[in-house]
């Protein structure tokens, strides 16, 4: 009976150690930040990536480790991952990253449409851009070419020279040229 309570008080003992050194180890790794490049980095998420594939591809690069913990985070606090493109930044903790691809606190980014453009400047510029995808049809005619007709025809217009706001609009990445210009069609028709 002595020896049962004695074998009893010694796997006690070690379950409360491996309890204690697990609840440190995790709470170490919630409190190390990703080992990412001093100015950040982009990271895509493309439709129906899971939570755990996003952390194999981080650690195929180096920013972390696929491990346990990783795991335990997102069964304790599930995450709601929005696709989009994301700027990772140094220094980021990896309840951090969980929020902010829960919050979809996606890369935005930038095209200013210049007051005075011509439609074909207006195009050329769209196709200079390098993230917007390229939808609309360009062949560096002028503006009244057949090639433009079903884009004007889908924006609702005959002649497309004085109808898109002058401004400067948002967008991110998988975002098309057509996008911006049903846009700034509509800021310009309000």
């Amino acid at each position: 009976m002595k020896r049962i309570l004695v074998v009893s008080g010694i796997l006690g003992f070690l379950m409360i150690v491996a309890v204690f050194y697990t609840s440190q180890n995790y709470q170490r790794f919630l409190d190390t930040s990703l080992r990412l490049p001093v100015d950040g980095f982009v990271f895509q998420v493309d439709p129906g990536t899971s939570g755990n594939t996003i952390i194999k591809r981080l650690a195929g690069f180096g920013f972390t480790q696929d491990s346990w913990q990783w795991r335990l985070l997102m069964r304790l606090e599930p995450p709601s991952i929005k696709i989009g493109e994301y700027r990772l930044e140094n220094e980021l903790l990896p309840r951090e990253l969980l929020q902010q691809l829960s919050g979809g606190e996606v890369v935005q980014y930038r095209f200013t449409l210049v007051e005075g453009w011509t439609f074909n400047q207006l195009q050329q510029a769209l196709a200079g851009d390098e993230v917007l995808q390229q939808v609309s049809e360009r062949t560096g005619a002028d503006s009244d070419d057949d090639s433009n007709s079903t884009l004007l025809s889908d924006l609702g217009i005959d002649h497309p020279e004085g109808w898109f706001f002058p401004e400067t609009y948002q967008f991110t990445r998988g975002d098309s040229d057509t996008d911006i210009l049903f846009r700034a069609k509509k800021a310009m028709d309000e």
